[in-house]
């Protein structure tokens, strides 16, 4: 076989070039050469020399064992020594492990202890089952998907009766029910009236909606629902690019509303209730009697007004018709029991988009009034009816002892 210098390829003999890289093969001459046997004369003179290599070895493994036991005598201190510290950290060890069972079964029993303690704390929090099972089945009877106020009363119900076999917990959710309303209660009186610089502006804008007669002031609803597209400058915004309360998803804000123009039924009817509930605070402020006018009158109808006192709303409810839409408006009533039933007959509502009168709340949503919002509650309906509102869960969340 010939092997190519440059990729060590074998080629078969009198080949010339490399059959894998081309490259030119180069051809050696080997010469075997025959190896003859040593003769006796040299096995024997090789014999002469055995016994020195034996005594040579015999030395050197002397010398290894004199080294090794040399080594071992110098450093029998240190074994010595290594010996006693292991011996003793042994000992300190198995004080130290003695130590950590006695530390173990000291908690074990602490938490025996405190098994116990957490039988007792539920022993203890199970005579207010009744009260929580009662506000658990109020909150979900809420319709969860109208708006962000039902979703998380909702929520907090659920997660607070999940949680209702552990002290700790119980108390943090109800702390945080609590919080939540104390929200939802500021969240309402802040958004119930308009500023007085932000009055001004409006009247600014659109002129006084009061007329005054002697001491007797008429407020004109209708103008002022004309006005919020009008003067103001209010653009509707439909659900597709905004949020609103019957879909659950957020919280109205009146400036957020002013400064950008636009939005939905939800912030008309919440920005027209608390702009009406300025005007009238403004009129009482200086007229004996108060009338606020839902309906003008024409050649079809007489005008409708309502002698005040009056209380004001932005009230939200569903159509049969329209795949089950929702709406907002703003409504007008007089001193009535908002909380009693049928109380909706009497809540008279405009249009915040155009001031057009729209007769009573249940006439004009058949599908039935859903929420109201008053001056400092939020009222949840289900056909027409009260079923929940923050003061009443409120006063539910402070009847239970959590003590």
């Amino acid at each position: 076989m010939v092997f190519c210098t440059k990729c060590g390829h074998s080629n078969k003999e009198g080949t010339k070039f490399c059959v894998k890289c081309g490259n030119k093969l180069k051809t050696v001459q080997k010469d075997y050469i025959k190896k003859e046997k040593p003769t006796d004369r040299e096995v024997k003179k090789f014999s002469q020399y055995i016994p020195y290599i034996i005594i040579t070895v015999l030395v050197i493994a002397i010398g290894i064992l004199a080294y090794e036991v040399w080594y071992y005598n110098m450093n029998y201190n240190d074994y010595y020594n290594r010996f006693h510290y292991e011996t003793s950290e042994r000992a300190r060890y198995t004080q130290l492990y003695e130590q950590e069972q006695a530390a173990k079964n000291a908690e074990i029993n602490l938490r025996r202890q405190k098994e116990q303690e957490l039988n007792t704390a539920q022993n203890k929090i199970s005579t207010q089952s009744q009260e929580i099972s009662s506000l658990r089945s109020s909150l979900r009877n809420e319709q969860q998907t109208r708006q962000s106020l039902q979703y998380e009363l909702s929520e907090t119900e659920t997660e607070l009766g999940q949680q209702s076999q552990q002290v700790e917990t119980v108390k943090r959710e109800i702390q945080d029910i609590t919080y939540t309303i104390n929200n939802l209660e500021t969240f309402v009186k802040d958004s119930s009236t308009v500023s007085s610089d932000r009055l001004s502006k409006i009247h600014d804008l659109c002129g006084d909606p009061i007329t005054q007669t002697g001491s007797s002031c008429i407020i004109n609803a209708n103008k002022m629902g004309a006005d919020m597209k009008g003067c103001i400058g209010f653009t509707w915004v439909d659900d597709e690019t905004t949020s609103n309360f019957a879909d659950g998803q957020r919280i109205f804000d009146p400036d957020t509303f002013w400064l950008s123009k636009e939005g939905d039924c939800d912030d008309f009817g919440m920005f027209m209730a608390a702009w009406l509930r300025a005007e009238y605070d403004r009129a009482s402020s200086f007229c004996n009697q108060v009338y606020i006018q839902v309906r003008p009158s024409s050649l079809m109808s007489e005008g409708l007004s309502l002698t005040c006192p009056c209380q004001i709303y932005a009230v939200g409810g569903c159509y049969q018709g329209g795949g089950g839409s929702c709406h907002m408006e703003t409504g007008i009533s007089g001193m009535i029991n908002i909380y009693g039933p049928n109380a909706v007959n009497y809540i008279y509502v405009v249009e915040p988009q155009s001031g057009s009168y729209d007769g009573s709340a249940p006439s004009n949503f058949d599908g039935g009034v859903n929420w109201i919002f008053t001056r400092d509650d939020f009222i949840v309906l289900n056909y027409n009816q009260v079923t929940n509102s923050i003061k009443s869960t409120s006063q539910k969340i402070k009847q239970i002892n959590i003590s």
